[in-house]
């Protein structure tokens, strides 16, 4: 778990001046879950993540859905952790 933290919430600017969130929620069990976005908008309606509020404009490319691990898990090594869940 990122020590510390509660949720990590990272807000990404696509190319297209569209916005994605990603969230990390780190559990007390040692469990670290990276919930990134595959679309510009979200109907799962998580009740600790805005992305439901936008409209849909498109499907990310892959390299936008890898950006968002990257910046976790960059952010794990920091810390000297790893991630152990991805939605």
């Amino acid at each position: 778990m990122v020590k510390g933290f509660f949720l990590v919430i990272h807000l990404s600017c696509l190319s297209t001046l569209m916005s994605i969130e990603s969230v990390l929620i780190p559990y007390g069990d040692s469990t670290d879950t990276m919930y990134v976005s595959a679309e510009t908008a979200c109907q799962a309606d998580c009740v600790f993540c805005t992305t439901g509020y936008l409209a849909f404009a498109r499907i990310l490319m892959f390299f936008e859905i890898v950006e968002q691990l990257l910046s976790f898990v960059l952010l794990m090594q920091a810390a000297g952790e790893r991630g152990t869940n991805v939605v």
